[in-house]
Parts: C-alpha cells; sequence; structure tokens
C-alpha cells in the first residue's frame, strides 16, 4: 500500500489546482473577459459536453500506461487552467473544451489508478482517492478566493495552474498489478 500515498497525493494536488477553475471560471469570464451571461454559460456547456470524451479515454491508458496518461492529462489541464487567463475568445472555449476532456479523464486515470493498488477492495481505493480530491478541491477552492482578492484573477488561476504541475514529479507506477 506504498503506493496509495502517491494516489492521495495526486489526487489532493488535482483538487487543489482545479478548484479554481470549478469555482471561479464564470467569474473570471464576467470580470476579466466582460463576458456576458450567455457566453459564460456556452463555456459551461462546451466543458460538459468535452467530458463526454474524456469519459471514453480509458484505452488510452492500456495503450501508453497508466503513468503517461497521467502526466499528459495534468498537462493538458493546467494549459487549460492557464490559456482561460488569455482574452480570445478562441483560448477562452479552447480553455473549457481542454479542461472538460482532461478532468473527466483525469476521474478515469484517479479510478483505474485507484483499483490497481486496492485491487481487493477497488471501491475502498476510489473511495480514498476521491475523498483527498474533495478535500483538495475544498481547501482549494478556500485559498483561490483568497488569493483572487489579494492579487488578481489572472494571476491566481496561473498560480493554481503553476501549482498543479507539481504532480508530475508524483511518481505513477504503470506495471502495477491487474
Amino acid at each position: 500500500m506504498k503506493q496509495a500515498k502517491f494516489l492521495f497525493i495526486a489526487s489532493a494536488i488535482v483538487g487543489v489546482s482545479s478548484s479554481v477553475f470549478w469555482t471561479f471560471s464564470r467569474s473570471l469570464l464576467s470580470v476579466v473577459h466582460n463576458m456576458s451571461q450567455f457566453e459564460s454559460v456556452v463555456f459551461w456547456i462546451l466543458m460538459g459536453i468535452s467530458g463526454v470524451i474524456g469519459g471514453v479515454g480509458g484505452g488510452l491508458i492500456n495503450r501508453i500506461g497508466l503513468s503517461l496518461s497521467y502526466r499528459l492529462t495534468l498537462l493538458l489541464m493546467m494549459i487549460s487552467i492557464s490559456i482561460i487567463t488569455l482574452s480570445s475568445q478562441i483560448t477562452i472555449y479552447t480553455s473549457a473544451i481542454f479542461f472538460g476532456i482532461s478532468y473527466i479523464f483525469m476521474t478515469g486515470i484517479l479510478i483505474v489508478w485507484a483499483t490497481r493498488i486496492y485491487k481487493n477492495f477497488p471501491s475502498v481505493g476510489v473511495s480514498l482517492s476521491f475523498l483527498f480530491l474533495g478535500i483538495g478541491q475544498s481547501f482549494g477552492s478556500f485559498l483561490s478566493g483568497l488569493t483572487i482578492d489579494a492579487l488578481t484573477y489572472s494571476v491566481t488561476f496561473l498560480v493554481f495552474s503553476l501549482l498543479g504541475l507539481v504532480g508530475l514529479v508524483v511518481p505513477v507506477k504503470s506495471k502495477l498489478a491487474h
């Protein structure tokens, strides 16, 4: 179960870093980019629809491995969190699409990772992983709100995307027992 600690660390990092997007992306769109409510709803819908693509990415884990899947998905998620700060509708809507795909795919990666570690009790592994994801999101939402108040929306999103990149150094063993 030594590998479980890395799963939980990764889950918490994903939770903290993604929280700013879940909690404040629509506020950023209206405050920083002066987007209308309709435009921000379109953004949210694009993110949701794109999540379906992330949900069918399980075959990728089998093809390129758990470790590379995790790292590429985390990188895509952090790119999506950072490019929302750019004042272009193309980058803003691309951010929604990338985040939708990467977040849902990341939850799938965490599920696969947990079931490989907790092969006799997969529901325990998945539950604990998602507990750490939720703790990270709760803490991250609080921290991102404070950071927005102290700095700006754009700087906060960039800081949280950099925080998420810390997850790239978390060890992930692709050859865990199936």
